[in-house]
């Protein structure tokens, strides 16, 4: 198993939900939690300890998240990350110029931990600690990783189980973010068709926002990068779309 350090009687500041383990509270702050995830007053969840150990022998720990809501400091083998990524094997590789290359630790705040630590556990070889299922949310992270970091090809031999039982959504209001999903992972039907949609049904309220019929908000920076052409020749939409 990862090595997680736990401790008892975690609560979240956001919806006072109580927990007996920094997982169970790290899984609820990352996926679950019903009210907005902002920040901590600019400090991080107390008490919390949060140091995973890929590999007992690896020779970098890289701290993933923001310290204002969650951060996870993962030892890890540097080679096995290079082995995978064509991104991180630039990043190490001391004949180049980069600073991680020669750094005993690495910092990707930007990128979400649980997404990330997926990665990881594949590029270990570590399948047992892999989730069973995964939430929507949880996909649209685990895509915008993937897609950052060219690791597309480490997570297609788990489709069935992460990413599979969660297409019927790609089809129903509200998941527009599919449209991610199914550009990262290659599902050229599903991205055809919600792109044609998005473009038909997506418009511009009084404040520049991107919305649906419904009023709903959408999640367009995407659609400026992956629709292309066809955002640019649809009258209701204009480059002042931020995701």
């Amino acid at each position: 198993m990862s090595t997680l350090d736990t401790a008892e009687g975690k609560e979240c500041h956001h919806c006072a939900s109580k927990f007996s383990s920094v997982d169970e509270f790290c899984k609820h702050i990352l996926e679950d939690c019903s009210k907005p995830q902002t920040s901590f007053s600019g400090r991080n969840p107390p008490d919390v300890i949060k140091s995973i150990t890929v590999d007992p022998f690896g020779d970098l720990t890289i701290v993933v998240g923001s310290p204002a809501l969650l951060q996870l400091r993962i030892l890890v083998a540097r080679k096995a990350m290079q082995i995978v990524s064509p991104v991180w094997r630039a990043m190490l590789d001391p004949s180049k110029v980069f600073a991680e290359a020669t750094a005993s630790e690495v910092l990707f705040e930007d990128d979400d931990p649980r997404a990330l630590l997926i990665l990881l556990h594949i590029a270990h070889c570590r399948f047992k600690e892999l989730p069973e299922s995964l939430s929507f949310s949880a996909l649209v992270k685990l895509a915008t990783v993937c897609d950052k970091y060219d690791t597309v090809g480490l997570i297609r031999p788990f489709s069935s189980t992460l990413i599979d039982p969660l297409m019927p959504l790609a089809q129903k209001p509200g998941h527009e973010e599919w449209l991610l999903i199914a550009y990262t992972f290659g599902f050229a039907d599903i991205f055809e068709k919600m792109a044609e949609n998005l473009v038909r049904n997506v418009g511009l309220d009084d404040k520049g926002n991107c919305t649906l019929e419904t009023g709903k908000f959408v999640n367009v920076d995407i659609c400026q990068d992956l629709i292309g052409e066809q955002i640019h020749t649809h009258e209701s939409l204009r480059p002042v779309i931020q995701y």
